[in-house]
């Protein structure tokens, strides 16, 4: 979680799922540059919503 604080700040809105899992609503620029942090990760996080970033994602992951 401290690496999505640092990247969005204090307010992020966040929902635990299970025990070691969490979603986190943010709202953030669909740029290389946002893509690349999260193929950073490896992928350990999912965008989940809206379906039109989702797809943005999946075509840059090619």
């Amino acid at each position: 979680m401290k690496t999505i604080i640092d990247r969005f700040g204090d307010d992020v809105e966040t929902e635990p799922v299970g025990k070691e899992h969490f979603i986190a609503t943010v709202t953030a620029s669909t740029s290389n540059t946002f893509f690349g942090w999260l193929f950073s990760f490896g992928g350990d996080m999912k965008i989940i919503a809206p379906q039109k970033v989702k797809d943005k994602y999946k075509r840059f992951d090619l």
